[in-house]
């Protein structure tokens, strides 16, 4: 243990440093957020179109809005896969993913600050209410800083869908790099946040406070997770597999697919109804991601001739690697190592739990006479409007469009004009969710609404 402690302690970081790195991330992302509400703000008058990165921009009254700046065309060149499409136009505005591409990973750099505080190893070593902070660095971000950047900035208009057309086959890759790369930061973050805590004097309060920060980056990891397993790339597939096998719960990525075919209606385990309290609602999300997979599993070998226990059901494989990871924690770091991993675990399922229990709420489909339930429409699921949000969580809130074409990017989401969304950030909306009371009030009309304006869609 004292020789852990010294080989933490070596990789001192001075405290400036690190807000000096804090706030370098804070600029490039709020600049980029500003440059995007500019380009929305065009968008559809029919006076300029967005030009393509690699071009000289003219300075002209209209083309100065959409600020053109170097930071901005870098970042648009990285995350598309071919920068001569990054364009825009009316019909499919620029998106959110690859000017902010950038903002999912404060969450494993404000980690390494609550650790870093938490064992006493940063140079200058923090105290009382400074070092109670650091050690809620990513809650408080999530819950303080993204919400308040995204009410200050307002939400974004409805942006239109984009269709997906064969041809764009290879800009399905680029843009979920960043989901990829956050997955293993984030394992590697984790795994090395564990040592590091370890090796620390107990102290409950920070303790605590510590591993919620580590809880939050492991749920934006879902959200990662969510865009790489929707991704017909075998590499993409397995890096989300990696984060739901570290925070057990693999079987994410069998019973998502039946979420999308049984989306608000009874038989999906992650549509909730309105009577239902988000504390009602985690039970069945968990235990129903593990049944569902299961069942989906017994039913493929069955249909393919194979035994339920051989290698063909990949269910045994999940789990096989749950338990391998969370073993090779335990002999390492011991039960306190394997207690914390199970932790950070079942809280970043929470977490996700909490936001599809929002994303679905109260929004359902009826069964048509001839057995099948009414097609998924943009009223389907609720949406956020508001851009840092939806950046840091990987556009997985433009969730209309998701549920309608499953397959699209992140990157390449929108939002169809009408569909119902959140009265608030949706980092705020789910702290309301726990409180019940205070939920149904702000959301039982609105869900009401929205299932009326599904019948008329329909209709």
């Amino acid at each position: 243990r004292a020789q852990v402690v010294a080989d933490v302690r070596r990789f001192r970081i001075p405290l400036t440093t690190h807000v000096a790195a804090m706030l370098i991330l804070s600029r490039a992302s709020f600049c980029a957020i500003a440059t995007e509400r500019n380009v929305l703000c065009t968008v559809g008058t029919g006076k300029t179109s967005h030009p393509r990165p690699c071009q000289r921009v003219k300075k002209t009254k209209e083309t100065t809005k959409h600020r053109d700046t170097p930071l901005y065309r870098g970042l648009v060149i990285y995350g598309s896969a071919n920068p001569q499409a990054a364009t825009s136009s009316p019909a499919d505005p620029p998106s959110l993913y690859p000017q902010l591409w950038i903002a999912p990973f404060i969450c494993p750099a404000l980690v390494v600050l609550s650790v870093l505080s938490y064992s006493q190893a940063l140079e200058q070593p923090l105290h009382g209410v400074p070092e109670v902070l650091a050690c809620a660095a990513v809650p408080l971000f999530l819950h303080g800083a993204v919400p308040a950047i995204d009410i200050l900035l307002g939400p974004c208009a409805p942006r239109p869908t984009s269709a997906l057309k064969r041809d764009d086959a290879p800009q399905r890759f680029a843009p979920r790099q960043a989901a990829f790369f956050y997955n293993l930061l984030y394992v590697a973050t984790s795994a090395w946040a564990y040592t590091a805590i370890t090796a620390a004097p107990v102290r409950p309060l920070h303790l605590g406070l510590t591993l919620l920060s580590l809880m939050v980056t492991g749920a934006v990891g879902t959200a990662a997770s969510h865009e790489l397993i929707h991704a017909k790339n075998l590499a993409l597939n397995l890096g989300g597999e990696l984060h739901l096998a570290w925070s057990w719960f693999w079987p994410y990525t069998r019973a998502h697919m039946h979420h999308h075919l049984h989306v608000g209606t009874p038989e999906d385990h992650a549509s909730t109804s309105p009577n239902e309290t988000v504390w009602q609602f985690f039970p069945k999300y968990l235990g129903g991601a593990y049944a569902k997979a299961w069942s989906m599993e017994a039913a493929e070998c069955a249909r393919a001739g194979h035994s339920l226990w051989s290698p063909h059901n990949r269910m045994l494989w999940g789990l096989t690697a749950q338990l391998t990871i969370t073993a090779s924690v335990c002999s390492v770091l011991g039960p306190f190592g394997m207690l914390m991993h199970i932790g950070t675990g079942l809280g970043a399922i929470l977490y996700l739990a909490i936001f599809d229990y929002c994303l679905h709420y109260g929004l359902y489909r009826e069964k048509q006479p001839d057995g099948r339930y009414e097609p998924v429409t943009a009223h389907s699921s609720w949406n956020s409007f508001y851009p840092f949000e939806n950046a840091l969580l990987f556009n997985v809130i433009y969730h209309s469009d998701h549920h309608q074409v499953a397959s699209k990017p992140g990157a390449m989401l929108g939002c169809p004009r009408g569909a119902p969304a959140f009265p608030a950030p949706a980092s705020l909306v789910t702290l309301a969710a726990l409180v019940p009371p205070l939920w149904r009030h702000l959301m039982d009309e609105r869900a009401a609404s929205a299932n009326a304006e599904h019948k008329r869609t329909l209709a």
